[in-house]
């Protein structure tokens, strides 16, 4: 008994060196220079080299992925009530914000270029949500979906400036993403949405009029 307490008191204190252990594996994880000990479990932690970076009562954190073309890296977690937390390791240069969407989905906004990136929890592994889009916009997350829309189009209408948007579709258990044939406009270059229903959402515009939206209708294998 004496000798596992030693072994993970080691562990605790020099995690990277442990991280190479062929027993190691059950009790850390390794993501580059970083570990996460004890791996799993509540109240664990986040280090980098070996220091103490993070770590919150309650919360088991469980993966971190680094933010594209930066130095600055994302991590999740979640707490024994099941609710998701982000934490963002944000280097000095980079210029980022972080916005927690629930459910293991994160958006990064790039303030500097205004791109915005989603990120989510599949499988307890951290990712992006690969899009070929520049102008992703109002990610918003139910318990089993997530939806989000581009900028479409943009052009001049009676003085005023329009936004089409064009809505796409994923199931937080899928890497499949649908765009659906729905094309809400709005003069706001960031559509208001949230989630009313399983498959429904309400968009909010900038007038403050609403409509809602049955997403099952426009793509049924979703749901």
């Amino acid at each position: 008994m004496s000798r596992i307490l030693l072994f993970l008191l080691s562990i605790l204190l020099c995690p990277p060196v442990f991280a190479e252990s062929s027993h190691a594996s059950l009790f850390v994880k390794t993501v580059e220079e970083f570990t996460i000990f004890p791996k799993e479990q509540p109240n664990n932690a986040v280090y980098r080299d070996g220091k103490l970076l993070l770590q919150s009562p309650s919360v088991q954190w469980m993966d971190l992925v680094q933010i594209n073309d930066t130095e600055s890296w994302l991590v999740s977690g979640i707490d024994e009530e099941g609710k998701y937390h982000g934490h963002l390791l944000l280097n000095e240069n980079d210029k980022l914000a972080m916005t927690n969407q629930g459910y293991g989905v994160y958006d990064i906004l790039k303030e500097e270029t205004g791109i915005l990136e989603i990120y989510r929890t599949h499988k307890d592994q951290l990712e992006i949500i690969k899009t070929k889009y520049k102008s992703v916009r109002s990610p918003t997350a139910s318990p089993t979906h997530l939806v989000f829309a581009h900028i479409r189009d943009s052009r001049k209408e009676r003085n005023k400036q329009i936004f089409e948007f064009r809505l796409h579709l994923i199931r937080h258990d899928s890497t499949a993403i649908k765009s659906l044939k729905l094309y809400p406009k709005d003069e706001s270059a960031k559509l208001e949405m949230q989630w009313i229903d399983k498959s429904k959402i309400q968009i909010r515009y900038h007038d403050g009029k609403t409509e809602t939206f049955d997403l099952k209708k426009y793509e049924p294998s979703l749901f």
